[in-house]
């Protein structure tokens, strides 16, 4: 993520993305790289789930690096669209993951690209992007809002926006050594009292479900894609 030295870096915090974790099908002694990997959250995923992973995680800011080095077998600070440091090994990853990260890049293309050579052969890149035109941003843009905020689809530290249709195509397409065996969405429908006061959650889990693969650039909130090298 580009930032000047006098901005203030975000501390970016969560329970961490369970859709993407799905996504990873995880295995003993499995090597995960997180690019943009915030205050570790997505990394205290895997470690609960399989503790021999090994994971190593990039930040850009010191504050999330000191929150998230616990979890971390190494954690790098640095930004990810400047030409990478020698302090970052040359170590092959069997997955490297870009989650809510490569919409604050201004070429997240290259950013991609320029982490290739660290991927297994056989190894997996996954990808979580938000999607500008779901549901409850098409309203906040019917009613005329488009107000950046600390956090959200509208970040005001996002400099790219994604929809579900043109997200692979835009940041994959210049990228020939990759390509995408898996795409989909995760979101939720305005179901709001039905939700809340009628439908079991188990039906209301099922209606999201339908709904967000039926029709992923309206209920889908952020785009996961898969990719290998070819």
């Amino acid at each position: 993520m580009n930032s000047n030295k006098n901005d203030v870096v975000k501390v970016y915090k969560n329970k961490g993305n369970l859709p993407l974790f799905e996504m990873l099908h995880l295995k003993k002694n499995m090597a995960v790289l997180d690019v943009g990997c915030g205050a570790g959250d997505n990394a205290r995923l895997i470690r609960d789930s399989i503790s021999s992973v090994k994971i190593d995680g990039i930040t850009y800011s010191e504050e999330e690096k000191k929150i998230a080095k616990d979890v971390f077998n190494e954690i790098y600070t640095f930004n990810i669209e400047d030409p990478l440091p020698s302090s970052f090994p040359p170590s092959k990853y069997d997955i490297i993951i870009f989650s809510h990260i490569l919409e604050h890049c201004k070429y997240p293309t290259d950013v991609v690209r320029r982490f290739l050579r660290f991927l297994n052969p056989d190894g997996r890149i996954i990808v979580a992007v938000p999607n500008i035109l779901n549901w409850r941003m098409r309203f906040q843009f019917m009613i005329g809002n488009f107000e950046y905020v600390e956090s959200g689809v509208l970040d005001d530290t996002h400099v790219r926006f994604f929809t579900y249709i043109t997200s692979d195509r835009y940041i994959f397409s210049g990228i020939k050594e990759l390509k995408v065996i898996n795409k989909s969405a995760s979101g939720s429908v305005p179901l709001w009292i039905l939700r809340r006061y009628v439908l079991p959650k188990c039906i209301s889990r099922t209606i999201d479900a339908y709904m967000v693969r039926r029709f992923p650039n309206l209920f889908g909130e952020q785009v996961l894609i898969e990719l290998t090298l070819i």
